[in-house]
């Protein structure tokens, strides 16, 4: 005759086993959600910086030429929101005569890393007649 097991459920070892497999994958899933809300961040701060570069660039070609702000020189630093470093270089006769060549920079700390990163556009303005 057989017996029949009384045997039902999971024993302490399979619980145990199934516990550190579902901790592991936790622990998997959180590191990629930080990783992902640190790579979202930074691409807010990158989209942010160019949309600050464009606004300051789009201010500066409305000024008359004359403008304390189009003088030749560097202009700034400027501490925007407390995170965003604007400046700006003014180089007059380049690349011919009366041009005037801006070369705007904002930056803003990296996240990810311990580094900065900055935007750099690079306008011409001739001279109004």
């Amino acid at each position: 005759m057989r017996t029949i097991s009384k045997q039902t459920g999971f024993s302490i070892i399979e619980l145990l086993v199934a516990i550190t497999i579902l901790a592991i994958v936790v622990m998997g899933i959180g590191s990629l959600f930080a990783s992902g809300m640190r790579a979202s961040t930074q691409v807010r701060l990158h989209s942010r910086a160019t949309s600050l570069a464009e606004a300051t660039i789009e201010e500066l070609e409305r000024l008359p030429r004359t403008a304390a702000e189009l003088s030749a020189g560097n202009h700034g630093p400027e501490i925007i929101d407390g995170i965003f470093v604007r400046s700006w270089n003014v180089t007059v006769n380049s690349p011919i005569r009366d041009m005037r060549s801006v070369t705007l920079n904002v930056s803003f700390r990296n996240i990810a890393r311990s580094d900065s990163t900055r935007i750099s556009l690079t306008m011409y303005l001739r001279p109004r007649i």
